[in-house]
C-alpha cells in the first residue's frame, strides 16, 4: 500500500513536519521532481511550510533544491553529468 500523508496528523488535521518530509522525499525519489506550489496543495500547508521542508530535506542531502520545487539526488546528478558533457563539447 502507498505511504500517505494521512497516517501521522496533528490535532489540527494537518500532517506532522516529519510525514510532510518523508512523503515529500519519497515523491521526489518516485518522480523525479516535486513542486511547491502542488505539495502546499496536497498536504494542505502553506507554500512557505514547503519551502522550508525542503530546504531542510536539500541540508541533509535528501532532495536538491531547484526553482520552484526540487528533484531528487539522482535526477541532479544526471543533470550535472549533462551539463559537464556539453561544456567539454564547447
Amino acid at each position: 500500500m502507498p505511504h500517505s500523508t494521512h497516517q501521522i496528523r496533528l490535532a489540527t488535521g494537518k500532517p506532522t513536519a516529519q510525514a510532510r518530509r518523508t512523503h515529500i522525499a519519497r515523491e521526489a525519489m518516485k518522480k523525479g521532481h516535486v513542486s511547491l506550489r502542488a505539495l502546499a496543495a496536497e498536504l494542505d500547508v502553506s507554500v512557505m511550510t514547503v519551502h522550508r521542508d525542503l530546504q531542510y530535506l536539500a541540508d541533509h542531502d535528501q532532495v536538491r533544491r531547484v526553482r520552484g520545487g526540487a528533484v531528487a539526488p539522482w535526477v541532479a546528478a544526471r543533470l550535472h553529468c549533462t551539463a559537464a558533457g556539453e561544456a567539454r563539447r564547447d
